[in-house]
């Protein structure tokens, strides 16, 4: 049975997914897969630790359900951690608790009547996706050539586009990794202002893993009509675990309001709560700090390999590199014939680049970069 509106959202990632299956038979136990963020080395044993902890617990009711938008002392740790982040005074009863990032994305994007939602591109792949499936209409706006916002054109889509009911940012930027700078958010929170004042959701779920010293700023410090999504799981490399939230600005219109009615949905929709165990484990799992430095090193071995190839390579922040390769489909075919896997430009929404991440193993990233030189040559 069609998904009205939904098909051709799916076509890019469906097609990789087909790959996937061919590069899995090239490469067997020597696959390299670069595509997603999967921590092949494990998450630290820290964080294994503090699930292990939470999963001892021996009170009756410690592993049952949890109410609506989250345990408290949960909401409270979140909370406090958001208010660090972005110098706004976050408070618990803002932040909805979600199984991920893609559950509060979903919840967001549902609190309105159908409209149209406009996103900066390149952007994570899903965006648009979710946008459709809780009928809205997509509308692509490209970043600048460097990956910048394009302040001006994003200004004329908001100037033309009707029923307007969001705007989507990932930031730091995914798959480009830019961070963007307060004088591209301030130009954006006043060309939103201009607009009627619609919601901005920022997909933050790579704001932990900024290399090079440019700091994260928040669009939530900029805008009060802005909608913050998380992600724990990106964090501390347990992304099934799936833990994540929903936040929404203190002084945005409506605040209580939508508050309310973004705990109905998680209800109403049967998907929206995480489990009781990763709750239970946030407070210890914050004391973490993010494995960083070993994707780091990562990062700038591989950025080092590949600029050696005289390839363009961005990407200030997010596990992620953004390597400039012409027909990235093409590539990305021929990469999976020699049993690795990347992500084609494609994928999100955007021609001419490849995504690979850095959260593989040292002989994966090695054996990619090799067989891109062959690929290239």
């Amino acid at each position: 049975m069609p998904l009205t509106g939904v098909e051709s959202w799916l076509e890019e990632q469906e097609r990789f997914d087909a790959l996937r299956q061919r590069a899995l038979a090239k490469g067997g136990a020597r696959l390299a897969d670069l595509a997603y963020a999967n921590a092949w080395d494990g998450p630290p044993e820290a964080v294994r630790e503090a699930l292990r902890k939470a999963a001892a617990s021996e009170g009756a009711l410690d592993l049952q359900y949890t109410p609506y938008g989250g345990q408290t002392v949960a909401r409270r740790v979140a909370a406090r951690e958001l208010a660090e982040v972005t110098g706004v005074p976050f408070g618990f009863r803002d932040v909805l608790l979600t199984a991920g990032a893609m559950a509060a994305l979903s919840l967001l994007l549902r609190m309105s009547l159908p409209g149209r939602v406009l996103i900066p591109t390149p952007t994570w792949l899903d965006h648009p996706l979710y946008a459709a499936m809780q009928r809205h209409e997509p509308v692509l706006v490209p970043l600048a050539d460097d990956f910048s916002l394009d302040v001006d054109a994003l200004r004329d889509a908001l100037a033309t586009t009707e029923e307007l009911r969001a705007v989507i940012l990932t930031c730091p930027g995914n798959p480009t990794g830019h961070v963007f700078r307060e004088a591209e958010l301030r130009a954006l929170a006043a060309a939103l202002e201009d607009a009627g004042r619609p919601l901005l959701i920022s997909d933050e779920c790579h704001r932990d893993y900024l290399f090079g010293g440019t700091p994260f700023l928040s669009p939530a410090a900029f805008y009060a009509n802005t909608a913050v999504v998380y992600s724990y799981g990106k964090r501390f490399l347990v992304q099934g675990q799936r833990l994540g939230y929903a936040a929404l600005h203190p002084d945005a219109p409506e605040a209580g309001a939508r508050k309310v009615l973004l705990k109905r949905l998680a209800r109403a929709g049967g998907y929206g709560m995480p489990t009781s165990l990763m709750q239970r484990a946030l407070p210890d799992l914050v004391k973490i700090d993010p494995a960083r430095a070993a994707i780091e090193a990562r990062r700038e071995r591989t950025r080092e390999a590949l600029e050696a190839l005289g390839l363009r390579v961005v990407g200030e922040a997010t596990m992620f590199l953004y390597v400039e390769v012409g027909d990235d489909w093409a590539v990305t075919e021929a990469l999976a014939d020699r049993g690795v896997l990347v992500l084609p430009g494609a994928i999100f929404h955007h021609r001419g680049w490849l995504r690979l991440t850095c959260s593989a193993t040292d002989a994966m990233l090695a054996r990619g970069v090799e067989a891109l030189a062959e690929v290239l040559a």
